[in-house]
C-alpha cells in the first residue's frame, strides 16, 4: 500500500480494489513470502537472526515471521552453519585452533546464525590440522618427525628447532602435541 501511495496519483478505493484483487489471486502473500525468503537465506549461508531482522524491515509482521519460524525445520540452519565452517575452515587452515574458532564464530554471528546453532555446530564440526601440511606450508626444513605416520607422537618439542617449536605453539599446540 504505502509502496503504491508513493508511486504515483491513487486514491484509497483504487488501492484497495487493486490490493484485494491481488490478495485473492493470492500474488501478495506475507507467509509465503517469509517463508520463501528464510529458506533462500539458508540456502545462501544467512542466519534465521539476519533473516527476522530483513524481514522486519521490509515491513512483514511479527507475528507471521514468528509462524514462519515455528514451521522451520532448525536443522537446515544447522547445516548451512555446518557448511559454512568447513568452508572457511578450509581456506584458512594455517591459522591457529584458537583464532580460526574464533574467527569462525564471529563470521557465523555477522551472517545471522543463531548462538544455539553455532555452539551446536562448532561443538560437532571436527576440526583437524595436518602438521605436516602445515609444516610445509611454513617451510620448515627441521622438523624431526615429532609424529610418526599414524599420528602417534614420537618425540616431544624438545628435539625439533625453535622454529619448529614457535610455529607449533601458533597453532595451538603445546610440547605434548596437544591443544592448549
Amino acid at each position: 500500500r504505502k509502496k503504491l501511495m508513493d508511486s504515483g496519483d491513487y486514491d484509497d478505493a483504487q488501492l484497495d480494489t487493486t490490493i484485494q484483487l491481488l490478495s485473492e489471486k493470492n500474488l501478495i502473500n506475507d507467509k509465503m513470502y517469509a517463508m520463501n525468503y528464510f529458506k533462500r537465506c539458508t540456502r545462501l549461508g544467512i542466519g534465521h537472526n539476519k533473516a527476522i531482522y530483513n524481514l522486519r524491515n521490509y515491513g512483514v509482521d511479527t507475528e507471521i515471521i514468528d509462524t514462519c519460524l515455528e514451521e522451520l525445520d532448525d536443522d537446515e540452519e544447522y547445516q548451512a552453519a555446518m557448511l559454512l565452517i568447513n568452508n572457511y575452515y578450509q581456506r584458512n587452515s594455517t591459522i591457529s585452533y584458537r583464532n580460526i574458532q574464533r574467527k569462525i564464530k564471529e563470521k557465523l554471528f555477522l551472517k545471522g546464525f543463531t548462538n544455539d546453532v553455532i555452539d551446536k555446530a562448532m561443538a560437532e564440526y571436527d576440526f583437524e590440522y595436518d602438521l605436516d601440511l602445515l609444516l610445509r606450508r611454513y617451510n620448515v626444513k627441521n622438523f624431526i618427525g615429532l609424529y610418526s605416520l599414524d599420528g602417534n607422537q614420537i618425540d616431544s618439542m624438545m628435539t625439533c628447532s625453535k622454529d619448529t617449536a614457535k610455529i607449533m605453539l601458533s597453532m595451538g599446540l603445546n610440547h605434548l602435541g596437544t591443544g592448549d
